[in-house]
């Protein structure tokens, strides 16, 4: 048996569930095996992606970044391109023109209704004026 044949995929990020989160939950639906690296965050802002990159130009990225996933000769960053590579892989894309529009719109939608969460949970002061119109104008 070869050695390629015996490596699992590497899924890397940070000790937080964010980006990398959707990509671990579709591995685990498939049932493939991976290595979950996390890389440990700096002690201050200056340092705080100093583990990865002591590491991110030795990779063979294109634009090294996280999450990364390597498989085999598959090396990729960018969440929804894993995401995207994944579901080709495993079978879960649309398989005609109508259903890959249609994807594609649940996707983006899906990113709005997240960016719209990001912008009100990391300004903390305005949290609680804002989650109210937040659930009642961007979730339905």
């Amino acid at each position: 048996m070869s050695n390629a044949s015996t490596t699992v995929p590497t899924l890397a990020y940070f000790p937080t569930r964010g980006l990398a989160q959707p990509i671990r939950l579709l591995l685990k639906y498939t049932g493939t095996p991976f290595d979950d690296k996390r890389y440990e965050l700096g002690p201050d802002v200056p340092n705080l992606l100093q583990n990865f990159r002591k590491e991110k130009f030795t990779l063979g990225l294109d634009f090294p970044s996280v999450p990364y996933y390597l498989d085999g000769n598959v090396k990729l960053t960018q969440s929804i391109a894993i995401l995207r590579y994944l579901g080709r892989k495993y079978g879960l894309v649309a398989g005609d023109e109508a259903g890959l529009v249609r994807q594609d719109l649940v996707e983006q939608q899906i990113q709005d209704i997240k960016q719209s969460f990001f912008e009100i949970i990391f300004k903390k002061e305005d949290f609680e004026s804002k989650k109210d119109s937040y659930i009642a104008e961007t979730l339905p």
